[in-house]
């Protein structure tokens, strides 16, 4: 009897209700992506010793991605991966296209606005910035409500080129709605599957050689069929574990330095790298730990926010600062550290902001899907949808 107690005591350690780590691998993820946009995109050209190794290392927006798709395919399969739930919950799928269809179409919305009110400046900004590749393909359309809704609801997940793009930095929003998607499929059937770390990780290591993104959510449910068997724990008690752990970040930096930061999307190897990269993380006491912090949380709290409302940021006020400095040589926003610093405060209480309404749109669809599943569950129990 002591013995079932101490399994079960240490079973409820490793396998909490809500992995709070992955909220806030999520928040810094989404900080390095806007960085990346604001140093590497707007002054890359400009500025060439922003893009140096070391800051293509720190501040690699692509790999940051790929780590979302982990993290979505991990905090999407707990519902099943979690011995302490039932199973997948069918709420949390027909939640999901909500869930990110509110904030793309805020986020729309935000950009409409700001283009009715002439307020959007990356077009002045592109010959500035000698980004005519980059500032100048942006908005390249009258604003049309009719449009904002088009793209919003659909044109955004079956096209990440859509010609009328409210908000370009959102074309990781398809592959995340299919990518959730075989989440769930996995989810039907893994009760059924005599060894599912097995099937997943052969199924991410075969996409992966294939070159699929796809293959990083196969990844995040291995990552969390991992956790429910203790490894993470038991990794995290090795004599050397912190050691090794440092060596494992260290090896990934310099890999990432010598990578080439213009590499194609479909690389197996960048993939590889952003697996490894979460393992380490979880495997690491001290990594979890400040994840859970509490400045690690409020990133993770405002992290969608902080993805979805960069573009209108820097559409308006980063572009206006170039555009401002060039009309005025002597102006303090001539400053770069001052525009990239200015544009990272401003997006965070832009994001702060939209949290709160985020979560409110949130609580009103969690009330929605429940009374939507009464008949069908018999059951009125919160939602604690992960993600």
């Amino acid at each position: 009897m002591q013995t079932v107690r101490s399994v079960t005591s240490r079973s409820s350690l490793q396998t909490p209700r809500r992995q709070i780590e992955i909220d806030g691998i999520r928040g810094w993820a989404a900080l390095v992506v806007l960085l990346f946009h604001l140093v590497w995109e707007v002054f890359g050209v400009i500025r060439p010793s922003y893009r140096s190794p070391l800051i293509h290392s720190a501040l690699d927006g692509t790999l940051a991605v790929y780590v979302f798709f982990i993290l979505s395919g991990d905090a999407l399969s707990l519902t099943f991966t979690d011995p302490s739930r039932s199973g997948l919950n069918e709420r949390v799928v027909v939640k999901r296209y909500f869930r990110l269809v509110g904030p793309i179409l805020f986020s729309s919305l935000t950009v409409y606005a700001l283009m009715k009110l002439g307020l959007t400046f990356n077009h002045k900004a592109s010959p500035i910035a000698q980004r005519a590749d980059w500032f100048g393909l942006f908005l390249p359309f009258k604003p049309s409500l009719g449009d904002v809704f088009r793209y919003s609801l659909m044109g955004v997940f079956i096209d990440p080129t859509f010609q009328k793009s409210y908000n370009p930095f959102l074309w990781p929003m398809g592959i995340e709605l299919v990518g959730s998607l075989i989440v769930f499929s996995v989810g039907m059937v893994y009760r059924r599957l005599v060894s599912p770390l097995t099937v997943c990780l052969s199924a991410s290591v075969y996409l992966m050689i294939l070159g699929s993104v796809f293959s990083l959510f196969f990844v995040g449910i291995s990552l969390g069929i991992l956790r429910a068997k203790g490894t993470f724990i038991d990794l995290q008690e090795l004599p050397f574990g912190r050691l090794l752990c440092a060596f494992s970040l260290v090896g990934l930096v310099g890999f990432n330095v010598f990578t080439n930061p213009y590499v194609t999307p479909n690389d197996a190897g960048r993939y590889a790298e952003a697996a490894v990269l979460v393992f380490v993380l979880y495997a690491s006491s001290d990594c979890v730990g400040f994840m859970r912090s509490n400045a690690s949380q409020f990133l993770g709290r405002i992290s969608f926010p902080l993805y979805f409302m960069q573009f209108p940021v820097i559409a308006s006020w980063t572009s206006w600062c170039l555009v401002h400095s060039q009309a005025h040589p002597h102006s303090a926003w001539k400053s770069a550290p001052l525009v990239i610093v200015t544009s990272v405060i401003i997006t965070v209480f832009v994001a702060y902001g939209a949290e709160l309404l985020e979560a409110r749109y949130l609580r009103a669809l969690d009330r929605w899907i429940r009374e939507l599943f009464v008949p069908a569950s018999g059951s009125r129990g919160a939602d604690h949808s992960p993600t």
